[in-house]
């Protein structure tokens, strides 16, 4: 060996921090257009903070559904 080390390429990196919650999987898995509805607030507080930690500000948007609870779209 000449003093050069073995490049690979292709190898996926791991899943690195804490294991993610059902809101952090389901923000990897939307695509933009794709929308979720959820009956209470908290479930879209920690939603909201998924895809905006993800994606970034204004990833997101929101309304209320009557009856329902709300429905969260991710826009980018």
């Amino acid at each position: 060996m000449d003093g050069l080390l073995t490049i690979e390429k292709g190898i996926p990196l791991p899943m690195r921090g804490r294991a993610k919650s059902k809101f952090g999987l389901t923000a990897i898995n939307m695509k933009p257009s794709d929308s979720v509805v959820l009956p209470t607030a908290k479930e879209v507080d920690q939603l909201r903070y998924a895809l905006r930690h993800r994606y970034g500000t204004g990833s997101y948007t929101i309304e209320k559904i009557p009856y329902k609870g709300w429905r969260v779209w991710r826009v980018k």
